[in-house]
């Protein structure tokens, strides 16, 4: 009985860590990041061209 709840409880586990994602504006670093019907989107910031002033957000396109 004590095996079985912790199978349970590593696959709840599992399945909760797996489901993670970026919701709309939070960082990320590619598509797979970020929630359903997201995409991530990066752009650089104030026209500076350095690498720090890049920014990746997850972002809806279209309507």
């Amino acid at each position: 009985m004590h095996f079985s709840f912790l199978a349970i409880l590593a696959a709840l586990t599992a399945s909760v860590s797996a489901s993670v994602c970026n919701g709309r504006y939070l960082d990320c670093k590619g598509d797979t990041d970020c929630c359903h019907g997201l995409i991530c989107l990066t752009y650089r910031a104030n026209g500076n061209v350095s690498m720090r002033s890049l920014l990746s957000i997850c972002v809806v396109i279209g309507t």
